[in-house]
């Protein structure tokens, strides 16, 4: 697309069959300051309409507004300003403040805070993303639009999310333009607004199944964030099937995350009514990487980084028992850069370092079990011990040497990087940091003779530096020490882990693959002991 130079700009006004809110915001637009633009609006509410009004501007630039929505006096003018600054075809989102008429009920402060959070992203962010972007208050060179495949989405939120995955995808830049700035009134009821979210939700499951390479971008590609408590509270409510009374009633019970808990329910409701039982499971019941270290030899006490022999046939068993499938590292990945869903409950188990206990000990289990594994090794330490560790209880512990790395071959087992020495690489120079990085996958793809693809984080620490270095090394992954689940949505050189803690007993070995955090696991079975003590004094 050739070098744009816009003059002028056409703003599409989106009808919604509300006259009140259309002549309010046609009024807003004839206090624009700045150079002169047209107008037109469309017919009705439909993607098809306004496909239709966009052919008939005559600009090179077009924004789109909702007729719901009342710009402020420089909003033309700075779409305007933005694409000229950025002298590249981009889709350009302004944000848009929110105003509760009434009431404020649980829904209408998420919405509130979603527009907030979406402002401030769009002031900091110097690239965004498509979940920040609505078919509202956004501007695009009109041959872009007009280029781009029919949307197959039916709500305006979902429909921008579309738009703007389908730019993306053809190398059109995303931007924000703070500037840019709109407000509209809150007028929706709680169970309009549930049903609304309702059909978002199943709306972003057809869009899924018709086109797999827009679910990392729509709202429900990952059903367990980082918050574990929201993620419980989550699962806890889909599973009673309240109806969005008995939500609108439960949240006044929860804490401040009530908003967003009731709105990621009622949105999760509404992918269950539209999703077959297994796209269900594949979404909700996303994979696990397991995080192991060392394993106990004869004599040996577990600890919080050493699991004993037996302990780890248990828990392998458990996992079969439990109905997870055991899946190599490697199996997970290329189910996601296809764009495909692995296969629901998935588990897959990476272990650090690369102890000599690894093969002695835990490779015999592993066999027993055929449970692939990924163990990431320090080359610099390869045939020495652990000097890292100060103070800690892997300290001096023996690492494998080079020549037991083909022992390893042909046995499910994949060798991936974790550097050269174990350092903490946030804390490194960029060039001294890219030497361990770059040359653990070299010194590993010497003695394998193969490409090496995955890497750890020593210490799991990582900024978007190092992640850059990773990435520009040639890996095609990275590993975190970050709790959680993964899904379409999560960085691929930001993955998730869950650590197994030798200390941990089965049943909280059992909470964490369900939970997905081991931390959350350990504090409830911490609150069933101190209130059946409490209950046992009372009694």
């Amino acid at each position: 697309m050739s070098r744009l130079s816009p003059s002028r700009l056409t703003i599409v006004v989106t009808s919604g069959g509300d006259g009140v809110a259309r002549a309010g915001c046609l009024e807003s637009l004839q206090r624009q300051r700045g150079r002169p633009f047209e107008v037109l609006t469309t017919s009705d509410g439909s993607l098809e309409s306004l496909r239709t009004a966009i052919r008939n501007a005559k600009t090179q630039l077009v924004l789109v507004l909702g007729e719901a929505l009342e710009a402020q006096p420089g909003l033309a003018e700075a779409h305007l300003s933005a694409h000229e600054a950025l002298a590249v075809p981009a889709l350009v989102a302004g944000p848009i403040d929110i105003q509760i008429e009434g009431a404020p009920h649980a829904l209408a402060l998420w919405e509130r805070e979603a527009a907030r959070r979406r402002r401030v992203r769009l002031e900091q962010a110097t690239e965004l993303q498509p979940a920040d972007f609505l078919l509202t208050n956004v501007s695009m060179p009109r041959e872009a639009m007009l280029a781009t495949d029919p949307m197959r989405a039916s709500t305006p939120r979902l429909s921008g999310i579309e738009l703007a995955s389908r730019f993306e995808q053809r190398g059109i830049r995303l931007s924000g333009c703070p500037a840019a700035g709109a407000s509209t009134s809150y007028r929706f009821g709680f169970r309009e607004s549930a049903d609304r979210i309702r059909r978002d939700g199943a709306d972003c499951v057809r869009l899924a199944l018709a086109e797999p390479a827009l679910l990392p971008s729509l709202p429900i590609a990952e059903f367990d964030g980082t918050d574990t408590l929201v993620n419980a509270a989550r699962r806890v409510l889909l599973a009673t099937r309240l109806p969005p009374t008995g939500l609108a009633a439960t949240a006044r019970f929860l804490n401040d995350r009530a908003p967003e808990i009731v709105h990621s329910v009622l949105l999760w409701q509404g992918v269950r009514a539209a999703a077959g039982s297994e796209t269900w499971r594949e979404l909700t019941r996303g994979p696990l990487i397991l995080m192991y270290h060392a394993f106990a030899r004869p004599g040996e006490q577990r600890s919080r980084f050493v699991v004993t022999p037996a302990r780890l046939a248990l828990q392998l068993r458990l996992i079969r028992l439990l109905g997870r499938r055991l899946l190599p590292l490697e199996d997970l990945i290329t189910a996601w850069t296809e764009h495909r869903l692995p296969p629901p409950q998935s588990v897959a188990i990476t272990i650090d370092d690369g102890y000599v206990d690894n093969l002695t000990v835990a490779l015999p289990i592993l066999r027993r079990f055929a449970a692939p594994a990924t163990i990431f090794a320090v080359t610099g330490a390869l045939g020495a011990r652990n000097d890292w560790d100060s103070g800690g209880e892997l300290l001096a512990r023996s690492l494998l040497s080079y020549s037991d790395l083909p022992m390893l071959a042909g046995t499910q087992i994949e060798i991936g990087a974790h550097s050269r020495s174990h350092p903490v690489l946030t804390k490194l120079k960029p060039k001294t940091a890219m030497l361990e990085i770059s040359g653990s996958k070299a010194d590993l793809e010497a003695a394998l003779g193969r490409a090496v693809s995955t890497f750890a984080y020593p210490h799991g620490r990582a900024n978007d530096l190092v992640r850059g270095l990773v990435r520009e090394a040639g890996f095609s992954v990275a590993c975190g020490i970050a709790s959680g689940t993964n899904g379409p949505a999560t960085p691929l050189f930001a993955l998730r882990r869950v650590e197994v803690d030798g200390r941990h007993s089965l049943f909280q070995f059992v909470l964490t693959l369900w939970l997905g955090d081991p931390q959350l696991g350990s504090q409830l079975v911490t609150t069933v002991k101190r209130r059946l003590k409490l209950r046992g004094r009372q009694s």
